[in-house]
């Protein structure tokens, strides 16, 4: 070997070593100025980010995936999120009083009220009309479906013993869900998420965009679709305990307002209600009721079509009239 040759070894050695250095103190700048940049809270993709690092766990349940961490509290995308003792969003009530009807909401991040100030909820509107004589619980969880939030309310809930559980449906309820939990990066860095969004992004928007997602949720609604299955699976045995410990079912469909005039995802709707109607449950369907408002103005802000507190208060007018009957 000539003379040179572990000098120049060394030379590469070194050179990896270095760029190996300044890929790394880039990353942790760049996470840096991130991180301050995201500091006012109106990225949301880092905020429901935030939301699950902050606000949840891995459930010792599979089938649930994650819960809320109860006792918790945490301010999301501006608006402050608490979880009671029963890892519910709200305060803690007192369960030892059976003189009030008891009313719990099922569902996603919607039902949670993701955005949108706790007291202007749509639980938190109907507890206020209900002038004290009701308790009203909000059960709703981020990135939950059908199959989750019904095995949530078997295992947590059901000892609430309530007069009236409404079921928020959403679009995606039918789609089943991985466990999760994602890798060590997912989980620390601001930087890998905005990466992995944008490579999502760019995968969808080549894909065909609104299109594209209509097909796709036209083959999660076929009746031999796995996560409809499930999903119809865990309506059948919340109707079981309907009857067995006698409280009233509601269902309800929010409607996804990337899109509401014309709504192009009205085939889910109509699966939903003939759910319903084979159970003999109540059905209401959001959408006409938040049609009537352009569908920017109902977004929690820009760039994050949950329903902000003017869709609540929309579709606590509407459930209202269901509730008193």
């Amino acid at each position: 070997m000539p003379s040179g040759s572990p000098m120049i070894i060394k030379k590469i050695i070194a050179n990896i070593i270095l760029f190996t250095l300044s890929v790394a103190v880039g990353l942790i700048l760049t996470e840096g100025l991130l991180r301050i940049k995201n500091a006012d809270q109106k990225n949301y993709n880092i905020e429901m980010w935030r939301y699950a690092r902050l606000l949840k766990k891995k459930s010792p349940d599979p089938a649930l995936g994650h819960e809320h961490i109860p006792g918790r509290s945490a301010k999301l995308q501006g608006v402050v999120i608490r979880i009671n003792s029963l890892g519910m969003r709200g305060p803690d009530v007192d369960l030892n009083d059976h003189s009030k009807k008891r009313i719990l909401f099922l569902g996603s991040s919607n039902t949670l009220g993701w955005g949108v100030p706790e007291e202007k909820t749509l639980p938190a509107i109907i507890q206020r009309e209900s002038n004290d004589k009701a308790v009203v619980f909000n059960g709703g969880i981020g990135n939950y479906n059908a199959a989750r939030y019904v095995t949530l309310f078997e295992k947590r809930f059901l000892g609430l013993k309530c007069d009236t559980v409404v079921i928020n449906c959403f679009v995606r309820d039918a789609e089943l869900l991985e466990p999760g939990g994602g890798n060590f990066f997912l989980r620390h860095s601001e930087l890998a998420v905005l990466l992995f969004h944008l490579y999502h992004l760019r995968m969808n928007s080549s894909a065909g965009g609104i299109g594209n997602l209509v097909e796709h949720y036209r083959k999660i609604y076929r009746h031999d679709s796995p996560g409809f299955q499930e999903m119809q699976a865990a309506f059948d045995r919340l109707q079981n305990l309907s009857r067995q410990q006698g409280f009233r079912i509601i269902l309800t469909m929010i409607p996804d307002v990337h899109q509401i005039n014309p709504y192009p995802f009205t085939f889910a709707h109509e699966e939903m209600q003939k759910i319903a109607s084979k159970h003999g449950w109540t059905f209401l369907d959001f959408t006409p009721a938040l049609s009537r408002v352009p569908a920017t103005d109902l977004w929690a802000m820009p760039g994050d079509p949950h329903l902000n507190s003017k869709g609540h208060e929309i579709m606590a007018k509407t459930l209202l009239p269901y509730l008193n009957t």
